[in-house]
C-alpha cells in the first residue's frame, strides 16, 4: 500500500504552537505596556518642602517587574487553557461520534459521518464514509442475490414435484443458481478474514 505524506496535517501541526506563540506575544506586550506604565509613574508633583530619600533601584523596580511578570503569568495560563480546550474539543468531539457510529456499525446500522468542517480526523470520516458506502452497496447486492437463489430453489422445488418432471427447466435453474453462487462468492470474496 502506498504511505501517503502527511501534507494535509502540517495546519493542523502548526495550529497549536502559532496559537501559542500568539498568545505568549501578547502576552508580552501586555506586560511590557505594564511594566512601562510603572516605571514611568511621576513621583509626585512639587519639589518644595519635601524631603527626599534615596532608595535603591530595587526598591522601585522589584514590585513592578513581579507584577509584570504576573500579569503575564496570568494571560499566558489563561489563553494555553483556552486554546487547549479547543483544540482537544476539536479532537475529542469527533472521536467521540467516530466512536459511537462505530457501535452503530456493529449493530448493522450503517450511515455516513458528518463532522463539523474544523473539526480534525476529516480525512478518517471521509474514508469510513466511502467504506460504509462499499461495504453496504455490497450487503444489498448480497441481499439481492440471496432472495433472488431462494425464488430459484423454491422455483426448483415445484418442477420436482410436477408428475412429469422437467429435467431441462432444472437443469436451467441449476445454471442460474450456479451463476447467482459465483456472483455472491465475488461479492463476498473482496473481504478477507482470520
Amino acid at each position: 500500500m502506498k504511505k501517503r505524506s502527511g501534507v494535509k496535517n502540517v495546519k493542523y501541526r502548526m495550529t497549536f504552537p502559532i496559537k501559542l506563540c500568539i498568545i505568549l506575544a501578547v502576552s508580552s506586550v501586555i506586560s511590557g505596556l505594564i511594566f512601562q506604565k510603572f516605571v514611568s509613574l511621576s513621583l509626585g508633583g512639587s519639589y518644595a518642602n519635601s524631603r527626599f530619600v534615596i532608595k535603591s533601584v530595587k526598591d522601585f523596580l522589584v514590585p513592578s517587574l513581579w507584577f509584570s511578570i504576573t500579569i503575564f503569568t496570568l494571560i499566558f495560563s489563561l489563553g494555553t487553557i483556552f486554546i487547549s480546550i479547543l483544540v482537544s474539543h476539536r479532537i475529542a468531539g469527533p472521536l467521540y461520534r467516530l466512536e459511537t457510529t462505530f457501535r452503530d456499525f456493529k449493530d448493522g446500522i450503517f450511515y455516513t459521518i458528518s463532522l463539523r468542517p474544523k473539526d480534525q480526523v476529516q480525512d478518517f470520516a471521509k474514508a469510513t464514509n466511502e467504506f460504509v458506502e462499499s461495504l453496504s452497496d455490497n450487503f444489498s447486492s448480497a441481499k439481492r442475490l440471496s432472495l433472488s437463489m431462494n425464488e430459484m430453489i423454491e422455483s426448483a422445488k415445484s418442477k420436482c414435484d410436477e408428475d412429469d418432471v422437467d429435467y431441462q427447466g432444472i437443469s436451467e435453474i441449476n445454471r442460474e443458481l450456479k451463476a447467482a453462487a459465483e456472483k455472491l462468492n465475488t461479492i463476498l470474496g473482496n473481504y478477507k478474514t482470520k
